[in-house]
């Protein structure tokens, strides 16, 4: 988590510190670290299509298919999972919302969360693809959008 946290924060200005360290084979080499949110944001395109290649990327982006099929079901049977937060926008505090799954390591995960790592992998051609015929997402993300705008 802690990895994940950091990752989300310095990639875009530390990425070669990242790739300097090879941090992510060596997350692909603990089979006990789910770091799948991580990946989103230390693989690069040439990455993401060697994994993709290797049949190494399936796991990871079932993993978010499966979430994002939990939460469209969720939205339309009306059980929504909901923490509030308090954010700072352009100075003014304001209270809301947001849904959350539990993932496969039975870890909170914000939607928001899922789909910004669905948008990470999909800068490669294959993931692109992969997502946009994969005909659970277009549904999901109908749900979401059909839904989401009543609560």
């Amino acid at each position: 988590m802690i990895i994940t946290n950091l990752a989300q924060r310095t990639c875009d200005d530390q990425k070669h510190v990242w790739k300097s360290l090879n941090a992510a084979q060596i997350l692909f080499n603990i089979p006990e670290v789910n770091s799948n949110h991580t990946f989103a944001y230390l693989l690069d395109d040439k990455e993401i299509e060697t994994l993709f290649k290797q049949n190494k990327m399936k796991p990871i982006l079932d993993e978010f298919f499966g979430i994002l099929i939990k939460a469209s079901v969720n939205f339309k049977e009306d059980n929504l999972y909901r923490i509030s937060k308090e954010i700072n926008f352009k100075g003014k505090s304001i209270k809301c919302e947001y849904h959350h799954e539990r993932g496969v390591d039975d870890v909170l995960t914000g939607m928001v969360g899922v789909l910004l790592c669905l948008y990470k992998f999909s800068v490669n051609d294959s993931i692109k693809l992969a997502i946009y015929f994969n005909e659970n997402v277009k549904d999901c993300l109908k749900t979401f959008l059909e839904k989401g705008n009543f609560y």
